[in-house]
């Protein structure tokens, strides 16, 4: 499954294609940091402790943000340590607080399991509810090929 869209964060246009990738394949990257000039980098960290079963799809979501933009990463933060993105796992409908969330600020991701009940496909819910935390909205009316259809 092959999505783009684009991203503007920190000033700089991105554009990203979502693809699924393996769990495993997904690495974690360096502490977070804002990297000054042109080309800023700006890294946040999310949480996902509160996601049970939800990992693997988080992880891929991830990895397809971090290959194919370059101006935002995501990190898995460390235990105990404060992160911008808290992702917790629900009985209801994926929902995001609509950013872009900042370094040092804080969003929500709720990953709803009512979705995957009515056929979605999870990575492709974390990736799109990531999508909303980095400030992009539902687009409305979208094709369901497109990462942030609503």
């Amino acid at each position: 499954m092959l999505n783009s869209i684009a991203l503007k964060a920190a000033g700089i246009a991105a554009a990203i294609t979502l693809t699924t990738v393996t769990a495993a394949s997904a690495t974690q990257a360096p502490a977070p940091h804002v990297t000054e000039g042109a080309a800023a980098v700006v890294t946040l960290r999310y949480d996902d402790s509160r996601a049970g079963g939800w990992e693997a799809a988080i992880a891929a979501g991830v990895a397809s943000w971090n290959s194919n933009v370059d101006n935002v990463k995501l990190v898995e933060a460390a235990p105990g340590a404060r992160a911008e993105i808290q992702i917790v796992a629900t009985s209801g409908w994926p929902q995001a607080t609509l950013g872009p969330v900042r370094p040092g600020g804080q969003v929500r991701v709720e990953l709803g399991s009512q979705a995957v009940g009515e056929g979605h496909d999870r990575t492709r819910i974390a990736a799109h509810e990531f999508g909303h935390s980095l400030g992009l909205p539902d687009t409305k009316p979208g094709p369901c090929s497109q990462l942030m259809s609503g």
